[in-house]
């Protein structure tokens, strides 16, 4: 049904409260954009670390499976309306493992959106799992660096619905519709990927 089919876990809970206080971020109400399956909010939350989370996917097939998922957590919303995905609650956005997925044109939009809808709100992005290789040539390192991700990497090697999907390289530090709102925190790179994966913060500069 989704292609991405893996329980292979980019980030978990601990990542979201080591932000809140490394940044001294109060009680956090997360939207997770391009959530796929949320399998990192299938722990218990920290109710004195974060107030709510909104799940957002454009793959409209995820919002029966995520409604199921999660019919019986108070904290967990699914929300697939486009229009309404950014609302006045939140202060954390995060993308994992998606905007290498999205051609620059669209990302702009949507950085552009949330600058618009938070002028007057403290919001930060968490954007982790960043490729900073082509996915050929990190797919020829994984051996070495990641075994586990390398076996599942080869099934999608016979998934056409993911050969099909466009692959974009960003470089958040060149964007100027990024560069011109965003203060950009460098968090390092992907523990499991070092070299290959980046994770950054960005704090909306709206003085």
């Amino acid at each position: 049904m989704f292609i991405f089919q893996t329980n292979y876990e980019l980030f978990n809970l601990k990542d979201l409260y080591n932000i809140k206080k490394r940044f001294k971020i109060k009680k956090l109400s997360i939207l997770d954009y391009g959530c796929g399956r949320a399998i990192h909010f299938d722990g218990k939350i920290d109710s004195k670390q974060i107030d709510s989370v909104y799940l957002y996917d454009k793959n409209k097939r995820l919002k029966t499976y995520l409604t199921k998922k999660f019919s019986n957590r108070k904290k967990i919303f699914v929300n697939f309306n486009k229009d309404q995905v950014f609302n006045d609650k939140i202060n954390l956005i995060i993308f994992s493992s998606v905007i290498q997925y999205i051609g620059d044109k669209e990302l702009e939009k949507i950085f552009i959106q949330i600058v618009k809808k938070y002028k007057k709100k403290k919001i930060y992005i968490f954007l982790n799992d960043i490729p900073t290789k082509n996915r050929f040539i990190e797919f020829l390192f994984l051996p070495l660096i990641d075994f586990k991700k390398f076996l599942y990497s080869l099934t999608l090697i016979f998934n056409m619905n993911y050969l099909n999907l466009k692959f974009y390289l960003h470089d958040i530090k060149k964007k100027i519709y990024i560069t011109n709102h965003f203060s950009i925190k460098n968090l390092g790179y992907m523990s499991n990927s070092k070299y290959f994966r980046e994770k950054y913060l960005l704090e909306l500069n709206n003085k």
